[in-house]
């Protein structure tokens, strides 16, 4: 099997699984509780913490678990609405834990503002106004990096942070970001379990309310073995980090060469545009897109059209439509992730393959 969907999820790390297994087994105390047998569960999480904190240029106190991305984000948003006055601004391209949630209290009456991106999926400058801003750091679809820390200078900021994770380095305590999110399982780690980033100081409105845990940001019992596989994870993520430049870089531009020699009419979405090094979002002409991801899956390539949390919607990428870019029937969108995992013989099989499916549904 080729897997070439890592923006999607990514495989667990072996060294990953092997941190977890203990807190799956022999070591299952609650990590809260007083005496010495739970003293194991609150050491592994205290060290998770602090290696989510590297990795994301944090102090591990403005580190707090979660149960993913999705939670994370979701928290970040009803603190920011309850926080300042019920308003909210956010770009047209944020993945749909943030764009749902938002559209979602707009009908409880939060007043949203919607700032669009250009052609080369570039978010304009937000309008004056008073309200905190949601914005990705990287687009789950065509790996576009924003510059977060930029607007960070004049408001208040939530940055998604689940794709550009691991990927680039952040600084978040640099950037002036007010609340931060990631997840786990983007960076070679458990499903299940995330992170959120909440800056020191911050006057935080909790979303989970009930026990003292993470600080009172999120309460309920932590996942200790999805958090141990977390923190190592993140250890990895950070050793690995140059990689991403000298390796996984060259691979996707590699790619992106050969597609674009090989294929007529190929253009790749937000290509003039800084982006994310594994990240490759191609529109072709003259295809469907599930003919063409079906094609490839019948030699074992697994890509996707986008977000795997909007597959099955049978509509239009939002992001592409936000940027102007076509979403007709016949023009095939697909999202090409590579990962530290990633090889040439992956690289040289999509190459090889997919050009041949192409002249299919062409002809």
């Amino acid at each position: 099997m080729i897997y070439l969907d890592n923006n999607a999820t990514t495989r667990l790390d072996p060294e990953v699984r092997q941190a977890m297994l203990p807190f799956l087994d022999d070591q299952f105390a609650n990590p809260s509780s007083p005496y010495t047998f739970a003293r194991a569960a609150a050491l592994v999480i205290a060290r998770a913490r602090e290696n989510v904190a590297k990795l994301l240029g944090a102090l591990p106190e403005e580190i707090h678990f979660t149960s993913g991305g999705t939670e994370a984000n979701n928290t970040a948003l009803n603190h920011l609405l309850a926080t300042d006055g019920g308003m909210l601004a956010l770009s047209t391209v944020e993945h749909a834990s943030v764009r749902n949630f938002a559209l979602h209290r707009e009908k409880g009456g939060a007043r949203l503002q919607w700032v669009g991106v250009d052609r080369r999926g570039q978010i304009a400058s937000p309008a004056d106004s008073p309200a905190p801003l949601a914005l990705m750091w990287a687009n789950n679809e065509t790996g576009v990096i924003f510059p977060v820390a930029e607007f960070a200078r004049s408001r208040r900021i939530h940055a998604d942070s689940v794709q550009a994770a691991g990927k680039v380095p952040l600084g978040l305590a640099a950037s002036g970001v007010e609340t931060a999110a990631m997840s786990a399982h983007k960076i070679h780690g458990p499903k299940g379990t995330g992170a959120l980033y909440v800056r020191k100081g911050t006057k935080f409105e909790p979303y989970l309310i009930g026990g003292d845990q993470e600080g009172g940001v999120r309460a309920g019992t932590e996942n200790v073995a999805g958090i141990a596989g977390f923190g190592k994870a993140a250890e990895l993520a950070l050793v690995n980090l140059e990689k991403m430049e000298s390796v996984v870089l060259p691979l996707r531009d590699e790619l992106e060469a050969r597609l674009l020699d090989a294929i007529s009419d190929i253009a790749i979405a937000g290509s003039e545009s800084p982006r994310i090094p594994n990240t490759s979002m191609f529109l072709i002409p003259g295809c469907e897109t599930e003919a063409l991801i079906a094609l490839l899956d019948m030699e074992e390539i697994c890509v996707s059209s986008g977000s795997a949390c909007a597959s099955g919607a049978h509509e239009p990428s939002h992001v592409l439509r936000a940027m102007g870019l076509p979403v007709e029937a016949n023009v095939a969108t697909l999202r090409v992730s590579l990962s530290r995992f990633t090889t040439r013989r992956d690289i040289e099989a999509l190459a090889a393959v997919l050009p041949r499916a192409v002249r299919s549904l062409r002809g």
